[in-house]
């Protein structure tokens, strides 16, 4: 993109640029800022001043003097905007607010229980917020009016994430068993109407596979991964080539509780594979061979309770059956799917919110 002559956009890039800088730093100076961005003193002193007035950074105190005036150390404001993320699991609704640091401010969750709200339960420490009339209830209306209280309760919310156990092509959810409600429904449309925020709708294991591989970016280099969930009801996966989701084109990538493997009962009831340990031992290496000759993943990630060190084992030998051991992906395990949702959630979210612009060294 050509910028020259749109001083607004420039503007921004290089507001991107403080504000990435002093991200990684945690804090600086204007000089420190000036010298890392190369963007000139007078420039990054007057962005500063703008961000100080709206509440964007913070000035957390002085340097020593060196003779001349002592120079003011600034910091990110992390709660200068806020994000709101929910997600359906089961009959459960639910939510938490986070700050620009990923930290957590909010968490609480609603049971729906065939149509009815269950009282909300505090979560650790928090009051709960979320005392919706004991009536008739959707899950559409229960989410509309979820995120009306906590916007009411937390104005700095600046987006919206929510994951849902379905499919979602562009904000409508197109594929989603056990939710009739939510089916072909534009939950994004929906809630940007109403509330005036962008607001993001992913795919339960999207979102899960997402949040295990930058929790674990480290490790995985930035390489191809499969996550792989058996769930409660149906299994799902979620798929990582090159840090991106693949959702393919109708979005329907991961629905592996559908694939028709030979001699496995479909949908697959999950309780029941979990309990006959031969049986999931031989689908879940069904499932990493599929996805070997098709994607050749250098990572697969298990989650379930009922894998344990030795059915890995007997998943990669059943395996080894199948494929060359030089194309075996090396086999994880995850035992926080919740946590990793979570945080899929909250980078989703996050990354809408902040600009992300830095300075490369030639």
């Amino acid at each position: 993109m050509d910028i020259t002559g749109q001083p607004a956009v420039i503007k921004e890039i290089n507001k991107g640029i403080v504000k990435s800088i002093l991200r990684e730093s945690e804090s600086a100076t204007k000089t420190d800022i000036a010298k890392a961005s190369h963007i000139s003193y007078p420039t990054v002193g007057k962005l500063l001043n703008e961000m100080k007035e709206c509440g964007e950074v913070l000035i957390v105190g002085y340097d020593e003097s060196s003779g001349g005036r002592r120079a003011e150390r600034y910091v990110l404001n992390y709660t200068y905007q806020l994000l709101l993320s929910l997600y359906i699991e089961g009959n459960s609704l639910w939510v938490m607010v986070t700050d620009l640091k990923g930290e957590t401010i909010y968490k609480d969750y609603q049971a729906i229980n065939q149509g009815k709200v269950v009282k909300s339960k505090p979560y650790q420490f928090i009051t709960s917020l979320l005392e919706l009339p004991m009536k008739e209830i959707s899950y559409i209306t229960a989410i509309e009016k979820n995120i009306k209280v906590l916007i009411q309760s937390y104005p700095d919310i600046k987006a919206i994430s929510i994951g849902v156990p379905g499919s979602v092509l562009d904000g409508k959810i197109k594929f989603i068993p056990q939710y009739d409600e939510l089916l072909d429904f534009d939950l994004k449309t929906y809630i940007e109407e109403r509330v005036n925020l962008p607001t993001f709708i992913e795919n339960d294991m999207n979102a899960v596979a997402l949040g295990y591989y930058y929790k674990n970016i480290q490790l995985l280099e930035e390489d191809s991964m499969i996550y792989i969930y058996i769930g409660k009801n149906c299994p799902g996966a979620g798929i990582i080539i090159n840090g991106e989701v693949v959702r393919g084109f109708t979005a329907f990538a991961g629905e592996i509780g559908l694939l028709p493997l030979k001699d496995l009962n479909l949908p697959i009831n999950s309780d029941r594979l979990r309990e006959e340990q031969d049986r999931l031992i031989d689908w879940a290496a069904k499932i990493i061979v599929s996805a070997t000759c098709m994607i050749n993943p250098k990572y697969v990630v298990l989650c379930d309770a009922q894998i344990t060190e030795l059915t890995k084992s007997a998943i990669e030998k059943s395996c080894l059956k199948y494929i060359p051991c030089y194309s075996m992906p090396q086999i994880l395990m995850s035992d926080d799917f919740y946590g990793d949702y979570y945080e899929g959630l909250k980078k989703i979210g996050l990354d809408a919110i902040n600009t992300h612009y830095k300075v490369i060294h030639s």
